[in-house]
């Protein structure tokens, strides 16, 4: 066998494990369903660079009334507007521990949903916060698939349930 040959078959296996590799991504931007941009190169007789986009949700799908746990409700307005019902402070922040319901706003950023509440109108202790509750906070949820055609809110940070219509 020439060294061509063989040189031969092994470009058409990294072409192969370069597809894999790309299918690979982007299924997993898929299954994550938040925009993913994945820029591959492709190592094939072209060279021409790649590129597999998910597209972030439509704003007007994000529009209503969403569930969690509880009685924990979040409402998005289309003119920008939020109302939060009983949402907890998450992550690492000192006044993790309070439960807050007000009113606010929500935007898209960096295909992340923030919702800020803007004015507290209540706040619920929750085990045992070692500072007031704030008059303000912002929340940052991930969008992704249900499993069913729909949406899932991922609040991030250990919050306590995911938010769904």
């Amino acid at each position: 066998m020439s060294g061509e040959r063989r040189g031969a078959g092994t470009a058409r296996w990294m072409r192969g494990a370069g597809a894999a590799v790309a299918l690979l991504l982007v299924g997993a931007a898929l299954y994550g369903g938040a925009r993913l941009v994945v820029g591959l190169w492709w190592a094939g007789a072209t060279d021409v660079p790649v590129s597999a986009a998910v597209p972030p949700t439509p704003p007007e799908a994000l529009v209503g009334d969403w569930r969690g746990a509880g009685e924990v409700r979040l409402t998005l307005r289309p003119d920008g507007s939020a109302a939060v019902r009983g949402l907890d402070v998450t992550g690492h922040d000192a006044a993790r521990g309070w439960r807050l319901t007000g009113d606010g706003g929500w935007q898209r950023s960096g295909g992340r949903l923030l919702v800020t509440m803007t004015a507290r109108a209540a706040a619920e202790r929750q085990g045992s916060p070692s500072v007031e509750p704030p008059s303000a906070y912002t929340w940052v949820f991930q969008e992704r698939p249900d499993g069913r055609g729909g949406l899932v809110l991922a609040a991030s940070a250990g919050a306590a349930a995911d938010l769904m219509r």
